[in-house]
């Protein structure tokens, strides 16, 4: 009984554990790629709400709606939840200035697309 190997299915459990291993780990990680995949249709689906209520129509401010395609497209392709830490998050698509560290903010979308509109232009064409 010393030297004998436990067998699962006439397989030595050394082999049945790998086995094993390797099917959570690949588990895992298709459930990691579904949930980063679901993520990220999410953060689209926040960048066209963004360019939507707070770009694209006149706002309450009495500021105009922006209209060049060229930068609403660059907003819709641009992962503000990127550029600022885990716990804001929630908070990269709201109209708002968003700390980023060493002192320095991410602007609010709309403030960005009135001071750098030729700089979205040159993202979008890139």
């Amino acid at each position: 009984m010393g030297t004998e190997m436990i067998r699962f299915r006439d397989e030595p459990l050394s082999k049945t554990c790998s086995a094993l291993l390797l099917s959570l780990f690949l588990f895992a990680l298709g459930g990691a790629l579904v949930s980063a995949q679901g993520d990220e249709e999410r953060f689209r689906r926040l960048r066209e709400e963004m360019v939507q209520t707070q770009i694209a129509t006149d706002r309450w401010t009495g500021s105009q709606a922006v209209r060049d395609p060229l930068v609403l497209d660059s907003l819709r392709k641009t992962p503000r939840h990127r550029f600022v830490s885990a716990e804001l998050v929630p908070y990269a698509y709201d109209d708002r200035p968003l700390p980023i560290g060493y002192g320095q903010t991410i602007s609010q979308p709309y403030l960005v697309t009135m001071a750098g509109p030729n700089m979205l232009r040159l993202m979008a064409s890139s």
